[in-house]
Parts: C-alpha cells; structure tokens; sequence
C-alpha cells in the first residue's frame, strides 16, 4: 500500500520523470480536449533548471502532440511509451517504424462495425482505442485489440478507457532506464510520478534504481511506493522542488 509522498531534505540527486494526462493535466473526455493549467509551462523549466535538466514529461502521447500542447519549451519529452525521445537542444530520436499502421487500422475497422462510438487515435508507433464515451464496451475492445496486435506480432498497453497496440520491446519503465544511463541522470535518485497502469512500469523501474514510484490518485495493487491525491498535488511538488524542498 502506497504512502503519502515525503520529499528527500535536498533534492540535488533528483531526476524527475512525470506522466501527462492525470498527472500534470486533467484527464479529458477526448484526448484533444486537454486543458493545459496557465503557468504551467513556466513552472516545468524552472523545475528542470533547479534539477539540472533532470525533468522528463513520459507520455504515451506522441512528442509531437505533447509540443502542440505545450508550445513552445525546453522540456525532455519520451513520448509513444517511450519509443521516442528528445533532451533539450536536441533532435527527436527513436525507433525504426517496423508495421504499415494503415492495415492495422484497416483491420481494427473490419472487426469494429459492432463498436459504436470507439475512438481511434493513431500515433507514430501505434494505434489508440479510446472508448470514454463506452466505457461498457471496455471488454470487448480489448478483446479486439488483443486480436489485432497478436496478428501482427504487435502488443497491447491498457490505460484508462483505452487499449493501445505498440510495438514489443519498449514502455515507460524501459524509458526511464534508458535515460537514467545518461551521463547527467547516472548516480542521481529517480522518482516516477504517474496516474495511469502504464506508469506501473516506470514505478517498477524507478524504485529497481533506488528511487521511488508515486501514484496519483487512487488504484488497487500500484506498485508505487508513495502517493499523490490529484494533479493538484503534483503541481504543489513541482513548486516544493522550485523553492528547493526546503
């Protein structure tokens, strides 16, 4: 069972890797209906000044939809579940496209004519199946999903009222071992802060590091080892890391 978060005395050693949706923004009906709290922005490069340029936004979202929502920044994005990355002044890497995702998606809608009201959201590596709208429909578009992704040696990552099929070999957890290999991020303290089942990765990860994973909100068997109410709570940590956790 998780415990309310209680930040080191110093936070010279810190890396900070934080979700996005119901992590720093609100979760919204549709995944373009986010609203991005004013002040934001500003807060986010400060704190990635006071760590050094330790501050890394792990999104499922593409880094090219996290920057039509942010703007413009300076921030460390590994967007698609970690499938891309991109430190600050530097270009956006990632791994070679192995599918056509137009026959996946031509194979999501053959078998999705009973699926009224699922959203498809298609991103760089993947395909998105929202179902906000239905959430009574949760069993059967993961069922499909699981169809999909097993014919195309694909797999599936389930968050909040959606089913994603990605590539193998890469989620927020591998993200977060990855970059803490870097030479700023080597010997620091990593802490992983995530609302969604996808973070349970990065909170594995992060405390296998000597570090610590923080659930936002509430959600039976997290792993995470600390806690947060709401992303409220999460914009007041970004502001105790600006003032120095002092």
């Amino acid at each position: 069972m998780s415990s309310p978060l209680i930040l080191p005395t110093t936070i010279d050693c810190l890396s900070l890797f934080l979700d996005f949706d119901g992590t720093l923004v609100p979760i919204a009906p549709q995944p373009h209906a986010i609203e991005v709290r004013t002040g934001l922005v500003d807060l986010l490069h400060r704190v990635s000044q006071r760590l050094e340029g330790r501050l890394v936004l792990v999104s499922g979202r593409a880094i090219a939809d996290l920057d039509r929502h942010l703007g413009l920044h300076k921030i460390a994005l590994a967007g698609s579940h970690g499938h891309e990355l991109r430190l600050p002044n530097r270009e956006t890497t990632g791994f070679p496209h192995e599918v056509d995702l137009t026959e996946i998606r031509g194979a999501i809608h053959e078998r999705a004519s009973e699926l009224a009201g699922l959203e498809l959201e298609m991103k760089p590596y993947g395909v998105a199946l929202h179902y906000r709208q239905t959430p009574h429909l949760a069993k059967k578009v993961n069922i499909l999903a699981d169809q999909v992704a097993q014919a195309f040696g694909m797999t599936v990552t389930h968050g909040k009222m959606v089913a994603e099929i990605l590539p193998r070999g890469s989620d927020k957890g591998e993200a977060v071992r990855a970059i803490m290999a870097r030479g700023e991020f080597i010997g620091t303290i990593p802490m992983f802060v995530g609302d969604d089942i996808t973070d349970e990765d990065g909170f594995r990860v992060a405390q296998k590091l000597g570090g610590i994973g923080v659930l936002v909100g509430e959600r039976d068997n997290s792993v995470a080892k600390a806690r947060l109410s709401s992303h409220k709570d999460v914009w007041h940590l970004l502001e105790q890391i600006d003032r120095g956790a002092r």
